[in-house]
Parts: structure tokens; C-alpha cells; sequence
């Protein structure tokens, strides 16, 4: 079995996990909301409420690495040209 990974700084994953604490809970901060939640479990829920509001594809199932090389042009693209281009 051959398997496939990108290695880098942030991917389309981490950019959709950003986009989805950006548009669905930049208002919540778990860390000191006294919710108990983790921090990862926290992430995980941003990162699918981002899939399920953008209806992202899913990729081709033969690379694992295609949903990184194919622009969504949606809010996680914006998020990773300005993590490329430095952008604060």
C-alpha cells in the first residue's frame, strides 16, 4: 500500500477549520468559557460545520492529497493564499 501526505506549515483542512471558527464560532472561546470542552474537540466542530455549510467536494477517493490542489474558491482558499502571502 502507497500512501500520500503532504508535509507543510497548513493545509486545506487547517484552513477550514479557520474558516469555520471565523464564520460559525468566532464568538466562542473555550478556553476560558468554563465549558470543559477541548480545544481539539472544539476545532473538530468548526472544522465540520465549515464542510457542511460550504458542501465541499470530497476529492477523487484515489489521492488523498487532491482536495489540497483543487481551488474550492471559497473562504478557506482566501484563508490559505493569505497564510502563503504572510498576511497577519
Amino acid at each position: 500500500m502507497l500512501r500520500h501526505s503532504l508535509v507543510g506549515d497548513i493545509g486545506r483542512n487547517a484552513a477550514e477549520a479557520m474558516a469555520g471558527y471565523l464564520e460559525l464560532g468566532s464568538d466562542e472561546d473555550p478556553e476560558h468559557s468554563g465549558s470543559g470542552e477541548k480545544l481539539d474537540h472544539f476545532v473538530g466542530r468548526c472544522y465540520r460545520a465549515y464542510l457542511r455549510a460550504h458542501q465541499t467536494t470530497s476529492g477523487s477517493g484515489l489521492d488523498p492529497n487532491h482536495r489540497e490542489s483543487v481551488a474550492q474558491n471559497d473562504p478557506a482558499d482566501e484563508l490559505l493564499a493569505r497564510w502563503a502571502a504572510s498576511d497577519p
